[in-house]
């Protein structure tokens, strides 16, 4: 969405960076970020991560000399199964105006099988 704000034209962009396969029951970062013009924050709502679990782990709010303000929040999230997942757009909001990033796809594998050592299976 485009507003504007005492003459200034005002979009609040969003953002995800986050790897494009992850492991079962290993943590993996993904990172939420939302830049708008101007000298307020926009307002990152909480992701919804089902059927993962996740939570933040950081943030960081940065006001560029009232040209420019940008959020990030950087969480874990950890699957439980494989299978190919879709998370909704993450949205940000200053005010009315509202932003949303792209929906983020996530393949999510099983961890590699563990080789025993052959003296360790030898000795059972």
């Amino acid at each position: 969405m485009i507003a504007s704000l005492a003459g200034i034209a005002l979009q609040i962009i969003v953002t995800v960076a986050a790897p494009d396969t992850i492991t079962v029951r290993q943590p993996a970062s993904l990172t939420v970020r939302a830049v708008v013009r101007g000298p307020v924050a926009p307002t990152i709502h909480p992701p919804r991560f089902a059927p993962l679990n996740g939570f933040r782990v950081e943030e960081s709010t940065r006001v560029d000399g009232g040209s420019q303000a940008i959020v990030e929040h950087r969480y874990l999230v950890v699957a439980e199964r494989p299978g190919v997942v879709v998370l909704p757009p993450i949205e940000a909001n200053v005010g009315p105006m509202m932003g949303r990033s792209a929906p983020i796809r996530l393949t999510i594998i099983n961890a590699p099988a563990i080789q025993v050592p052959a003296v360790v299976s030898r000795s059972r």
